[in-house]
């Protein structure tokens, strides 16, 4: 770096004429050249450049004095700093400010002292100049000339060495930084508003296959596949325009391309920089092909497990659960046993199985919700009833503690079966044998707590941090001994919240531990007729009335004939309970206050849950109504006018009940592995008659042949996908309905298209009864 030029003046005359070319001195000699110099044209024994702060002085060279700092507090130099002129005293004793200083009275004895305060770049003061005498003395013009004059030499020297530093330190953080930037893994670009490339590190050259001079000044869209050209464009035109951030400070997954042509994924982050007025872009971008090929090879590998294990296992439990119930006949005592050993084991390892692959799609991010307004009671009531045989390997039972609160929630009710299963079997395996599980929930209005307690052994204290950790299990022999794969609770926690609960626990060892889960409350004005809920096994019906005495009316007709009865006010309120609900038939006023009664049914008709509903239209417009349709019945069983005749109501639902009853059921069943096929049958085969196609093809012929009441469809065939079937099952009249029974998960928007969906290992053979029993309108 050159030096500045500095004027000739005195003391360069002087050190020229002493032979000391200050300029042709090495830096780090300078500054005692200097100080020596000061000595011998002062004619003083002590020289010193001097730098002070708030607590002490020290010396940057010091010549005829054997120290290296002094406190500021008795320093002479402190008090020449704080003025800009040259400090002078001519005799310390004199000076009252002085005169008992430790320096006058002791080493060095300083009688004399002048200084001169020095500068930095910024025009602030850091030191001095000074020279120092043990006698006093006074100083000629000329003498306070070379001393000013050879300050300046000082400072000069001062700020060289501080540029010197400065750029010192500058040039290593540069070195530093582009050593960072050129050994990261992931590339770093940077680019202005228009989009040009102004920096490329070694790692994005690595990327992308360009060495850096070789696109420094393009536009980045070389780096993109040219369909993402023009809205690259308009990210960086809308952000210019409006400042409005899409993509900057937002991590997504995009694609690149590459100097050879070729298209590859990569995460990219944008982040904005401002430069004075000048605004930049930096893109930090992590070729993630390897990372993409290893998830696809993952969800390959999970969705062959999932198949190739549950469908297996499916067959295995279902065959050994019927003849354990004793579908084969009276089996042997010793028989008997084994098959429970082996029907046990089984559903262990399907519990082992589901919670693996649950665990996966949590981690993925992959498992899907279906939330809706639910009620809690039927839902305690299945899960119980499921898992009470569970319980009985353990010697436990199961008990509702009081009355459950009529509440409703929102939440998805499969993944809330599976919550409950969870919390039950941990509740059974961990208590006593002879002991009780006590199941309870209360409300407070806004939510919801629906607790599971046991009286076993509880939860260690130095266990309880890691409860809902994965794999998470107390080390101890007694917990081990239980088996499980540490999941549960882990699952457990991650289903809660993605619902949008929230989940604890409180244990007192050996004497109760409870789990809790808490929800808010679904509400909404309306609602469901005190007791609806309660109504077990009575043919449901539903009313949809907006006049309360008439609803109030009707209700109290069907219940005197042993029919359960729901009020809903509007379309809006008996659509929602449709979906929510089975009901065996309704019951129609036209004059709705937010739908016309004709466009609901007709709206109830084209969906595939109702389109075989027996509705009883009950309205003061009748005649209308008929005019209306037009002739087209719609399966509508009986027109009854208001006032209402109560023995044409009756013998109308009577109707309607036993032509939904009329016929044995026909069950299509659309499944490759025979072994499958051969379990559904025996199951269902009491209340069903069973067919069974084994590819797409026979499906469709089979379809076209004849009319069934349900179809049980699997997703994976050899000639196709189960799902190719969905949109001629939907678009028949009246639409078949379909329940989706396959290893594989099932999407969301998949589950939309069914009435039900199961997935093989996760259903027992009861829960696979109960449901077709459902869809195909039989009794439980």
């Amino acid at each position: 770096m050159l030096e500045p030029a500095i004027p000739l003046n005195e003391a360069t005359r002087l050190a020229a004429l002493l032979g000391m070319n200050i300029l042709d001195t090495p830096p780090e000699e300078r500054f005692d050249r200097l100080t020596r110099l000061a000595q011998r044209l002062l004619d003083v024994p002590i020289a010193v450049v001097s730098l002070v702060d708030a607590s002490r002085q020290w010396f940057k060279s010091c010549q005829g004095l054997d120290a290296s700092e002094t406190p500021r507090s008795i320093s002479f130099c402190g008090h020449a700093i704080l003025e800009d002129r040259l400090f002078i005293i001519p005799d310390a004793l004199l000076d009252p400010r002085f005169a008992d200083n430790p320096l006058v009275a002791g080493p060095p004895h300083i009688r004399f002292y002048a200084g001169q305060p020095l500068k930095a770049g910024d025009g602030s003061r850091v030191g001095t100049l000074c020279v120092i005498d043990s006698k006093p003395r006074q100083m000629t013009q000329a003498e306070r000339d070379n001393l000013r004059d050879m300050a300046l030499l000082v400072e000069h020297e001062l700020n060289s060495l501080e540029r010197r530093e400065t750029s010192t330190a500058l040039l290593n953080s540069t070195n530093r930084l582009n050593a960072i930037l050129d050994n990261v893994l992931d590339g770093i670009i940077t680019i202005n508003e228009r989009g040009i490339i102004e920096s490329f590190n070694k790692s994005a050259e690595h990327i992308f296959g360009y060495v850096a001079a070789g696109v420094i000044g393009s536009n980045v869209k070389l780096l993109m596949p040219e369909p993402y050209h023009s809205e690259h464009d308009s990210y960086l035109h809308n952000f210019t325009a409006t400042g409005n951030k899409k993509i900057i400070g937002v991590g997504r997954q995009v694609v690149g391309r590459r100097k050879d042509g070729t298209i590859f994924p990569m995460d990219l982050a944008v982040s904005e920089m401002k430069m004075g007025d000048k605004r930049m872009f930096t893109g930090i971008v992590r070729d993630i092909t390897e990372r993409v090929k290893i998830e696809r090879m993952k969800s390959e590998f999970i969705s062959t497990v999932s198949h190739e294990l549950r469908t297996p296992l499916t067959s295995i439990r279902g065959s050994l659960g019927l003849i354990a119930g004793g579908v084969a006949g009276e089996l042997p005592a010793q028989a008997k046993a084994l098959v429970d050993i082996a029907h046990k084991n089984s559903e262990r390892l399907i519990l082992l199985v589901n919670d693996i692959l649950d665990m996966e799609k949590i981690e993925a991010g992959k498992m899907e919700f279906q939330p809706r307004p639910t009620g809690l009671m039927p839902l305690f009531r299945q899960a119980l009833e499921g898992n009470r045989g569970y319980a009985e390997q353990f010697n436990v039972t199961y008990e509702l503690a009081g009355k459950l609160p009529e509440v409703m929630v929102h939440v998805d009710a499969n993944r809330m079966l599976q919550v409950l299963a969870n919390l039950l079997s941990n509740a059974a395996k961990f208590s006593p044998a002879g002991g009780k599980v006590a199941v309870a929930a209360s409300s407070d209005g806004k939510r919801v707590r629906i607790t599971v307690s046991d009286q076993g052994s509880g939860i260690p204290e130095q266990f309880r941090g890691q409860i809902f950790q994965k794999f998470a299990q107390a080390d101890s022999s007694d917990t081990r001994k239980k088996g499980g794969t540490g999941l549960g609770l882990s699952i457990t926690r991650a289903i809660v919240e993605q619902m949008g609960g929230s989940i604890g626990f409180d244990s007192q060892p050996d004497v109760l531990t409870t789990f809790f889960v808490e929800f808010p409350v679904w509400q909404k004005g309306g609602g469901i007729a005190p007791g609806a809920m309660d109504a077990g096994r009575r043919k449901r019906v539903l009313i949809c009335e907006d006049d309360p005495d008439i609803a109030a009316l009707l209700c109290l007709m069907l219940e005197q004939d042993g029919l359960s009865a729901d009020i809903a006010r509007d379309a809006s309120q008996a659509k929602q309970m449709l979906a929510q609900h089975d009901y065996s038939a309704m019951t129609l006023d036209l004059g709705l206050p937010d739908q016309n009664g004709i466009s609901l049914i007709r709206e109830l008709r084209a969906a595939r849950q109702t389109a075989t509903l027996p509705i009883i239209v009950v309205s003061a417009n009748v005649d209308h109504g008929l005019k209306e349709l037009q002739g087209q019945a719609f399966s509508v069983i009986d027109w009854i006018k208001k006032p209402i005749d109560r023995n044409q109501l009756v013998a109308a639902l009577q109707q309607a009940i036993a032509q939904a009853r009329s016929t044995r059921p026909r069950v299509l069943h659309v499944e490759d592995d025979l072994d499958i096929c051969k379990v559904v049958n025996a199951i269902v085969g009491e209340v069903a008659d069973m067919e069974n196609a084994t590819t797409l093809a026979a499906a469709r012929r089979m379809l076209n042949e004849r009319h069934y009441d349900l179809v049980i469809l699997d997703v994976t065939l050899p000639d196709g996908s189960g799902m190719e079937l969905l949109y001629d099952l939907n678009s028949a009249i009246p639409p078949v309905p379909v329940m989706l029974f396959s290893a594989s998960e099932i999407s969301a928007e998949d589950i939309r298209q069914v009435g039900a969906s199961l997935v093989k290992s996760r259903t027992d053979n009861a829960q696979l009864l109960a449901t077709i029993r459902r869809m195909i309108g039989v009794d439980s």
